[in-house]
């Protein structure tokens, strides 16, 4: 559902597709967005923790928006392009480092519903902060040229938001993430950092991480015991570990 805005499809997105929107403000005042309506919207309960996460790109409004209705107050975060800060009402924003394909930036919002309700992820250009948002609507005025790009929406159960996965009409299943390098010698002075919350199996020895050459004869796993809530790496060299 269009609120004060035009949207034109077609836009280069970070994929290498056309599936963006340009959402372009109309002159006036009032909010102008673009939300999900209640007809294809699933269903979030009170207590449960959410994230929505959207790819938005730099047009000519001086902020992206993001946000979720249905709660009071309302959820909203807004992305300040000039120095790329965040500010945030009812919810945490992060901003994913990540610079997209296209100049996509990837923003999460995390929250916590107060009252069982429909999902209604919102996104579109800002000409404030968030802070500045009251608990419904804002009403600064807009000249009509303001625009934002958007992609790639996602709403996910949890505190944090996965990586992207392309979708249509229906929830799609995830596969595991993969980290690739294309070097064929790998430099011992790199050093990488992983964050992984742990929410799979309760039982049996669940791998955390594994980095390869497509065999198990050389590769390097991290894995959980669960049974003794134990940490483990193994690293395995022409199938000897």
């Amino acid at each position: 559902t269009s609120t004060g805005v035009t949207r034109t499809g077609g836009q280069a997105d970070p994929l290498g597709g056309t599936a963006g929107v340009s959402l372009l403000a109309t002159a006036g005042t009032a909010p102008r967005r673009v939300t999900q309506n209640g007809t294809s919207a699933a269903t979030e309960t009170a207590g449960g923790v959410y994230s929505h996460s959207f790819l938005v790109k730099q047009g000519t409004a001086p902020y992206a928006l993001v946000g979720q209705q249905g709660d009071t107050p309302w959820i909203w975060a807004t992305l300040k392009w000039s120095d790329l800060s965040l500010s945030a009402q009812a919810c945490t924003a992060v901003l994913d480092p990540v610079v997209y394909a296209g100049g996509y930036r990837r923003v999460t919002i995390t929250y916590t519903r107060i009252a069982t309700n429909l999902s209604h992820p919102t996104v579109g250009p800002a000409l404030t902060t968030a802070a500045l948002i009251g608990n419904t609507d804002y009403g600064p005025t807009w000249a009509g040229t303001e625009t934002v790009i958007a992609f790639g929406a996602q709403g996910e159960t949890g505190p944090y938001a996965t990586s992207y996965i392309p979708t249509t009409t229906a929830a799609a299943t995830r596969n595991a993430d993969l980290l690739a390098s294309a070097d064929t010698v790998i430099s011992p002075t790199i050093v990488a950092e992983f964050t992984v919350p742990l929410n799979g199996p309760t039982t049996g020895y669940p791998r955390v991480f594994s980095w390869n050459d497509g065999t198990s004869n050389n590769n390097i796993e991290i894995y959980l015991d669960r049974v003794n809530l134990n940490l483990y790496a193994s690293v395995f060299g022409g199938g000897v570990e």
